[in-house]
């Protein structure tokens, strides 16, 4: 039967009646049933949510407060009463600056502030610890607190560009490479009072990226990439240290003749005493920027020189040891001599003034002047020497500026053995400061160097 005009209107009505009926029922009975996670989204300000001293929990409206709570600059995570989620900060202009996570009554879990970013465990650092500048996000250094398969992290530093100026390891125990974070983390109860910490971002214990506090050292010129310093090991053990000039060329050379290891030394509460005396025994090379020689030297340390030293607990005693050898900046040499094992020089002793002619050409015996013995004036012509004749004599010869003798005289072994101590001081052997050498034209040299002392005649 065809439609009537009414009957369409009527028809379409019945059905759009059941359906706001049905729609009713459900909407009431999703009244009824408490939403699964809405209280966890809701946020209360502190001040509706009081503290309970009899179960230590907050409370909202009698009962224990699930949700976030406002406290100041400060968001809180809460469940059945106690912290236990996330904790926000923000800034003044409503930015999040600070994200931690507090669980089972610490700060666990990764963690992010305006200049950090790194994970918690029992408010102590673990893995990998990022800083980053405040004018941008580019990272500032990068620590690493792992310890995995026997192996310690890397930890960096890094330039303003995003370039690794400095890497090391950190000193450390075995299996203890993490670190506290005092300056970052603050009490849950603090941040449940509301406090602002949206100016503190420092972090004011960190390492510092030095050869005292990290082992394996190296740092890069961050123009170029090169390495500037790095330190050698062996194994656990600092064996030495190389420092280069920018174009790659060694700098400065350093071979420890003992090598330390620094995990044992760390462990022993040892590692700084050690390393001072780590440095003080050591075979050197020192180069200029075009690659050649400038010094080569050995210092080792010595008890002290005698018992009462010793009772005094006096420091040993730094002495060159071996070859030691020096060159001008123009690359002449400037001396070359020898120290025995006890430090005191031996065998040929040779110095030379800047143009290349020798200043001294002389014999040393365990730290006495010996013969033959020569000093000569910068135009090379020679002042004096001391000589052994084939019969046994010694022999003192000045001479005048044109190079004609001007005295001769035969010395008894008491006047060299005196004498040899004036050469000693007066002319800087085994010294290389030698810039004003106390003997001038008009000094009577057997006067100076051989006249018996009131003070030895005594």
């Amino acid at each position: 039967m065809p439609f009537r005009a009414g009957d369409s209107i009527y028809l379409r009505r019945k059905p759009i009646l059941s359906y706001m009926k049905t729609l009713f029922s459900w909407v009431a009975l999703w009244l009824l049933v408490p939403p699964l996670s809405g209280l966890s989204q809701i946020k209360i300000d502190k001040q509706n949510i009081p503290f309970n001293n009899y179960d230590n929990k907050y409370y909202y409206q009698g009962k224990p407060f699930s949700g976030i709570m406002k406290s100041g600059y400060n968001e809180i995570c809460f469940v059945n009463g106690e912290v236990n989620g996330t904790v926000l900060s923000y800034d003044y202009s409503g930015k999040v600056f600070r994200k931690l996570t507090y669980t089972n009554g610490h700060f666990n879990g990764e963690f992010f502030t305006e200049k950090y970013k790194g994970a918690f465990r029992e408010d102590t650092i673990i893995g990998k610890l990022t800083g980053f500048g405040y004018s941008s996000r580019n990272k500032e250094y990068e620590y690493d607190f792992r310890y995995l398969n026997n192996q310690v992290g890397v930890s960096y530093q890094f330039d303003q560009q995003g370039r690794i100026s400095k890497q090391g390891i950190i000193y450390s125990g075995i299996g203890e490479y993490f670190f506290t974070a005092f300056g970052l983390i603050i009490e849950i109860d603090r941040f449940i009072e509301g406090e602002d910490f949206s100016r503190i971002r420092s972090f004011p214990n960190l390492i510092d990226f030095n050869t005292e506090k990290m082992h394996h050292f190296t740092s890069y010129y961050t123009n170029t990439g090169k390495v500037q310093y790095k330190q050698i090991f062996t194994g656990d053990s600092l064996a030495g240290e190389v420092s280069y000039f920018s174009n790659g060329r060694t700098n400065d050379s350093i071979r420890f003749l003992y090598p330390l290891n620094v995990r044992t030394a760390y462990e022993n509460e040892s590692l700084e005493k050690d390393l001072n005396q780590l440095y003080k025994n050591r075979t050197r090379y020192l180069y200029a920027e075009n690659g050649t020689l400038q010094e080569k030297n050995t210092q080792k340390t010595f008890p002290p020189d005698n018992e009462a030293s010793e009772i005094s607990s006096e420091e040993p005693v730094t002495r060159f040891v071996g070859d030691f050898e020096s060159h001008y900046s123009n690359g002449t040499l400037e001396q070359k001599w020898h120290f025995n094992e006890s430090g005191k020089l031996d065998g040929d002793y040779l110095s030379n003034y800047f143009s290349g002619s020798p200043r001294i050409k002389a014999r040393m015996e365990n730290g006495v002047c010996s013969t033959p013995f020569t000093f000569y004036r910068p135009g090379g012509k020679p002042r004096f020497s001391i000589t052994k004749t084939a019969s046994g004599e010694w022999l003192f010869q000045e001479f005048l500026p044109d190079g004609f003798l001007k005295i001769k005289k035969v010395l008894s072994t008491e006047e060299v053995n005196s004498g040899s101590a004036q050469l000693i001081s007066w002319l800087r052997i085994g010294n290389r400061d030698h810039e004003n050498d106390l003997i001038s034209e008009t000094d009577n040299l057997l006067e100076m160097l051989f006249q018996k002392r009131e003070e030895e005649a005594q």
